[in-house]
């Protein structure tokens, strides 16, 4: 429902968050966000790359290559033992000769100052044995760097790395230097960040906002997984896709998984493809993780806030993966669903990037439970619709239990109740008139301003009516409170005209609900002061109307519910600075307002939904305008069947939708062509355009 509801928005946003790696620009993205990698994180790792050809190679056996400038021996010269080190391998994208290895660049640091870096192509993954091959790559530096610069500068007391395993595993291995875990390494994240060149910018002044270490190799063989764990682990993902767990679960409807071990953390489960892009599983080890894909729209802000594991599993189709990893299913001949469920594997702040047995056993038993779990019947509804009562499912085979506590998505929160019965939304009287619209297809300054001259004089009288005291009973500072008044209806009355191309006249309840609830808050940026003031202005403005002809015996309810406006205006984003930065904002935020209109048969249900075509960031122009007029059709229809006695949510979308259909169809009066046609036209075209603006990652 979320992700149907999204993408009726003008600014088609985008969801969840990011990456850095090589692979090809229509692959999911490994972050998490169940969207292709170039509407997600390429941007950035096609920055970060220009960084890492700057590598070059000076390792005896070729497995090994030095990454910038080591220590000067002025710098080793001032080392002490007390100064505390920083240790860890930050995983890279393989170079085009390393196709079938996962790399990692193991950065040494002292504050500041960058001791060593080194690639190497085949880190392990198991913490004890990335302990072991850190412990043994410092010493070789330690002594390399001693050798060079003559300086005998002593080993640190204190050691930090990122895992609690590998510094447990560490210590015995170093004499005299104590190793502790921390979630945060400031000096060796900025160095990483800065090797990620423009994924962070200036990192904002933030030396320790962290980082997110990502893993996604070109092939199966790089994870180094044993041949029966790795035939297991496929035969369990080929079952999850024919179970095709997306029909029934959305990626806000996520599960707590809880391993048979009981004191054992429970993991999150979020099941991807309920959007129709792309489709998998992402096993979360920190729920909070989880929840972060909700509330961050900036796909870097992750990158500086994933605190736990997260190992993903993805699907593609044969032809869309790396050429390496085809070879590896026909040579091996592995177990797929079909030809579109080719499974691909991406961890997150795992040790050394690697995927550890303990993962993929998890990984695989989750796979298989979650795939039982929505075809056992009477668990699930058929439909798929957000779940309202909490599910339990022990899987006898694996032993984990799966718990379902409901919907996690911001979205989901019902600000205002869902209605039962829908009630008429138009303004009706005298002088109400549906038809009092206007175009805004290629309208200058000049004719706005001239279609505007009528609601112009409107808020003349108005403020008139408000001067002579026929309002509000005026009290001290009667004339201000009165301007007031009138300055807050004139935006109102200016935002259905440029917002929406309808007069007072024809406004509908939607429009009311928009202004309060959406443009209000994330325009205007108001406290709850001015947003009071607003609604006593809007009250006097209804009150007005009323002797103008114009009714709109809605308008009370919803100026009445000061809760809900409390909740929107505390919950708003920023007020938008850039109006073309898609980025902008909190989608939930968003979302959870088409949500409430969607219940209220306020909007369109998506322009063809089941579309291949990319709808972009944005809607172009042409696609803008037919959105516009099937909204007008849509509260058409609305009211048509209300008036008819019929005012059944669900009924009313049953009868509105086929007439959509049908509208998508059929030749545009004024364009020639079908909306469909003409949208999926301008849709090719702005990928084109996006394609051509967009390098491809080396």
């Amino acid at each position: 429902m979320l992700l149907r509801i999204a993408s009726l928005s003008h600014a088609r946003r985008l969801h969840h968050a990011p990456i850095y790696m090589s692979t090809n620009r229509n692959h999911p993205c490994p972050c998490g966000s169940g969207r292709k990698y170039k509407a997600c994180c390429l941007a950035a790792d096609d920055a970060r790359a220009r960084t890492l050809r700057l590598v070059q190679g000076d390792g005896a056996d070729g497995s090994e290559r030095s990454l910038g400038q080591r220590a000067s021996a002025d710098v080793l010269r001032n080392l002490d033992a007390l100064d505390v080190w920083e240790l860890d391998a930050v995983p890279v994208p393989p170079t085009e000769d390393e196709s079938t290895g996962r790399a990692c660049v193991l950065l040494l640091m002292v504050g500041e100052q960058l001791l060593d870096a080194h690639i190497d192509s085949n880190p392990p993954s198991e913490p004890v044995e990335v302990a072991a091959w850190l412990a043994a790559w410092m010493e070789r530096a330690v002594a390399r760097l001693r050798a060079e610069s003559g300086v005998d500068f002593p080993m640190p007391e204190l050691m930090r790395v990122r895992h609690a395993a590998v510094a447990d595993a560490m210590t015995p291995l170093l004499s005299g230097t104590r190793v502790e875990a921390a979630r945060r390494l400031p000096h060796l994240d900025a160095a990483a960040r800065g090797m990620r060149d423009g994924v962070h910018g200036d990192d904002n002044g933030q030396p320790d906002a962290g980082i997110t270490l990502l893993s996604f190799p070109q092939t199966w063989s790089a994870w180094h997984l044993d041949d029966a764990p790795m035939r297991a682990l496929l035969d369990a993902a080929a079952r999850f896709h024919a179970a095709r767990p997306w029909h029934r679960l959305a990626d806000s409807e996520a599960l707590s998984v809880h391993p048979s071990d009981a004191p054992a953390r429970p993991w999150t489960a979020c099941v991807l493809g309920a959007g129709g892009e792309e489709f998998g599983l992402v096993l979360y080890e920190r729920d909070a993780d989880y929840m972060r894909a909700f509330t961050l729209d900036d796909p870097n802000a992750l990158l500086s806030g994933l605190e736990g594991a997260m190992v993903s599993l993805y699907f593609d189709g044969r032809l869309q993966l790396p050429r390496a990893m085809q070879q590896e299913f026909r040579t091996h001949g592995w177990t797929v669903a079909g030809p579109d469920a080719y499974p691909l594997l991406s961890c997150a702040n795992t040790p050394a990037g690697g995927v550890s047995r303990a993962h993929v056993t998890l990984l695989t038993q989750t796979l298989d439970a979650v795939a039982r779990l929505v075809v056992a019947p009477d668990l699930l509804p058929d439909d798929h619709l957000p779940l309202d009562t909490p599910v339990e499912w022990h899987d006898a085979d694996t032993g984990l239990r799966l718990a379902y506590r409901g919907s996690r998505s911001p979205a989901d929160v019902r600000v205002w109740p869902a209605p039962t019965v829908l009630r008429a939304g138009c303004a009706t009287g005298f002088a109400a008139d549906p038809n009092a619209t206007f175009s805004r297809e290629a309208a200058t300054d000049d004719a706005m301003r001239a279609a505007l001259e009528p609601e112009t004089q409107r808020v003349e009288r108005l403020a008139a009516w408000l001067e002579n005291g026929r309002g509000e009973r005026m009290r001290a500072r009667a004339s201000t409170t009165a301007q007031q008044h009138v300055t807050n209806a004139q935006l109102f009355i200016e935002h259905l005209a440029f917002g929406h191309g309808v007069t007072v006249a024809a406004m509908h309840e939607m429009h009311l609900r928009h202004f309060l609830y959406s443009w209000y808050p994330s325009h205007v940026g108001a406290g709850q002061r001015d947003a009071a003031g607003m609604l006593a202005s809007l009250r006097q403005l209804f009150t007005w109307l009323e002797l103008e002809g114009i009714s709109c015996p809605w308008a009370a309810s919803i100026l009445d519910d000061r809760e809900a406006m409390d909740v929107r205006l505390r919950t708003a984003p920023p007020p938008r600075i850039d109006e073309e930065d898609p980025a902008f904002g909190s989608a939930w935020w968003h979302d959870q307002f088409n949500a409430d209109l969607y219940r209220r048969v306020m909007l369109p249900d998506p322009l063809f939904s089941d579309s291949p075509d990319d709808a972009g960031d944005w809607l172009g122009d042409k696609e803008t305008l037919l959105v516009d007029e099937l909204q007008a059709l849509v509260l058409a229809w609305r009211e048509s069947q209300i008036a008819g006695g019929v005012t059944d949510p669900e009924t009313v979308r049953r009868f509105c939708t086929p007439m959509q259909r049908a509208w998508e169809q059929r030749p545009h009066a004024r364009l020639g062509k079908s909306p469909a046609a003409i949208i999926r036209q301008e849709r090719r075209k702005i990928e084109r355009e996006d394609a051509g603006n967009r390098h491809e990652p080396w």
